[in-house]
């Protein structure tokens, strides 16, 4: 082995820890999009008990397989139990609130329809499918033919199996499987294992390619198949459990492409022992993360191997304490040469705290169709926090942060007290995931400061640099309304592309009530399903969504542009297709034309 390649393998020693720390977290990421849960069964309900079934894609038990529930947003609530002969399992004596509920077993993926993960609660029914991963093997050589050993090779996902882009595909280490990133043997030859379908670029490189290629060393950029630049890189097609051999990697060495280097300036002291600053970049066009980075206690990065172009650079101090930090996104641009002397100034994290409430009103308490007591728990509301734009593009959980669980969002207490930590200076939108079928969104407002205008649009709160925002109150109504269907095509004709549907309140009186807004993506199969939504009339709107959208990353709520929203209010206007919701109504088989 040459030095290059054992000084390489070394550097990993010395972030081992942050690893370990991580790893503690990656299964929870098989719980993306498992089957529909059944309703809360009433025992289940009362034992706080989420109950299911683990199978494989053919319909068979999976006994003894190790599954897992951890609180989403506080993952110090936590359950583990293994499977039985019939794959059942049972996760018992948990606390109210909400889950992601995982399994993992090696070379299997998690059979999926989905894009997003899957919020559980107390007395769902969880059905688990796993189905045989596929399989990436070849050989490593140099350039007189020898093996390379121990370089890490690994499959990258760039797009799904419909052939849609990925903007923020995580590792395959960070989905539950680990066998997407694997060191060559002494032969040179890897073996990549328990790929989810899709398109994939396989790279060669000196790091573990953990995080997304942490730690670069030396002057050296990966090597993608067969002999390749990532611009360049063949691309392989996973449609299922196939083995696809022979794709034989040769690194390139080369030391022609360019280095990012800086500093860190501002808050990057951290109080604990657990602390961790990480640099990422992502491609500016894309917003793909291509380099991670960590930062030693010398608070100078570098990131080799750089091909030209137009990227941002963003830091991040984490110690899992409330003084974490981060820095703006820097520009840079990469044209011919190494790009130095940039300084990413970190800012500390702000808060943004409040109560929840939940009323009943008299003509919901008076309709005999609604329930006269509701089972869900406001432990079991999850708050998040997400970047405001009206245009932009809301990405995954960053793979740059490492307590994903908690940026996944925040649950309030018994009294419906709630605090988001960990906010970047700027604007919010608070989104609201929550149980049962019952509630609905009222009214979102912040306590009254004087000398200052209230945040406009109404639910979009500024948090500046440190700032711990209080006196936000959310209200929450019983009586909401639920509405499925399905969107046909025309006879004769092949619907083609993703559509998105929207529904927008009919009354004149509520055109800028956001909170009457609505939107989702129509599922392949044609169907579609709105919850929590106010009794009132509606309208329905159509839109295709445009092939150069990413198919892991959602839109902002385009009805909270206001140029946007009277375009929607046009169309589904001169469309007329209008439905009246009444307090607790289930309306299914609902029919829209496309």
């Amino acid at each position: 082995m040459n030095r290059q390649w054992r000084n390489a393998l070394s550097d990993r020693s010395q972030f081992g820890f942050a690893i370990g720390w991580l790893l503690s977290f990656t299964t929870l990421l098989a719980a993306q999009a498992p089957a529909p849960a059944t309703a809360p069964t009433p025992d289940n309900k009362r034992n706080n008990t989420i109950s299911g079934r683990v199978i494989t894609d053919d319909g068979q038990p999976v006994s003894n397989l190790r599954v897992f529930a951890v609180g989403a947003g506080n993952p110090g609530n936590a359950r583990t139990v293994t499977s039985d002969d019939e794959g059942n399992f049972q996760l018992t004596d948990l606390a109210p609130g909400p889950y992601l509920v995982s399994g993992f077993m090696p070379a299997y993926v998690t059979v999926s329809s989905q894009s997003s993960l899957e919020i559980r609660r107390p007395g769902d029914y969880v059905t688990l499918r796993l189905s045989r991963g596929g399989v990436i093997t070849g050989r490593v050589t140099d350039a007189a033919g020898d093996p390379v050993v121990g370089a890490y090779v690994t499959a990258k996902l760039v797009r799904n199996p419909e052939g849609q882009s990925l903007i923020n595909s995580l590792p395959p280490e960070l989905r539950g499987n680990f066998g997407g990133s694997r060191m060559t043997d002494d032969r040179g030859v890897y073996r990549l294992f328990g790929l989810e379908p899709g398109v994939y670029v396989v790279s060669v490189s000196y790091s573990s390619g953990f995080y997304g290629e942490v730690r670069e060393t030396g002057t050296y950029t990966p090597t993608y198949y067969p002999s390749a630049t990532r611009e360049t890189a063949a691309e392989l097609t996973i449609r299922g459990s196939e083995e696809i051999t022979g794709i034989d990697i040769r690194p390139r060495g080369e030391q022609g492409q360019h280095t990012i280097s800086g500093w860190l300036a501002g808050d990057t002291d951290s109080t604990s022992h657990f602390g961790i600053t990480l640099v990422s970049l992502f491609n500016a066009n894309t917003q793909q993360l291509e380099r991670t980075e960590y930062v030693s206690n010398e608070k100078g990065f570098a990131l080799f191997g750089i091909p030209d172009g137009e990227y941002e650079l963003v830091a991040l101090r984490d110690d899992r304490k409330d003084d974490s930090a981060e820095s703006l996104a820097k520009r840079v641009v990469v044209r011919g040469a190494d790009v130095s002397g940039v300084e990413l100034k970190l800012a500390r994290h702000g808060s943004l705290s409040g109560r929840v409430t939940l009323t009943t009103p008299p003509e919901t308490a008076a309709t005999t169709s609604c329930p006269a007591k509701t089972t869900a728990l406001l432990e079991e509301i999850l708050f998040k926090a997400e970047r405001f734009s009206p245009t932009q593009m809301i990405a995954p959980t960053a793979p740059w942060r490492f307590d994903f669980v908690s940026n996944l969002g925040s649950t309030p207490n018994d009294k419906g007290e709630f605090i988001l930590k960990g906010l970047a200076a700027g604007r919010y939108r608070l989104a609201i995931n929550l149980p049962g079928e019952q509630w609905h969104v009222h009214e979102i407002k912040m306590a009254a400061v004087a000398g200052k205008p209230p945040d406009s649009p109404p639910g979009v709160l500024t948090v500046n640099a440190g700032q711990k925002v209080s006196g936000l109150t959310v209200a929450l109504l019983t009586g909401a309304a639920t509405l499925q269907g399905q969107v046909v095509t025309q006879e004769g004709q092949k619907r083609t592309g993703r559509i998105r549907i929207h529904l927008l309140p009919a009354e004149p009186a509520a055109a800028d009530n956001l909170f009457r807004y609505a939107e989702t993506l129509v599922a392949s199969n044609g169907t579609f399903s709105f919850q929590h939504l106010a009794p009132g009339k509606y309208w329905l709107a159509t839109r295709p969504i445009p092939e150069t959208e990413p198919a892991d990353a959602a839109p902002r709520p385009l009805a909270w542009d206001a140029t946007v929203r009277a375009k929607l209010r046009k169309q589904a206007a001169t469309a007329k297709l209008e439905v009246e919701l009444k307090p607790c109504q289930r309306m299914a088989d609902f029919v829209v034309r496309y």
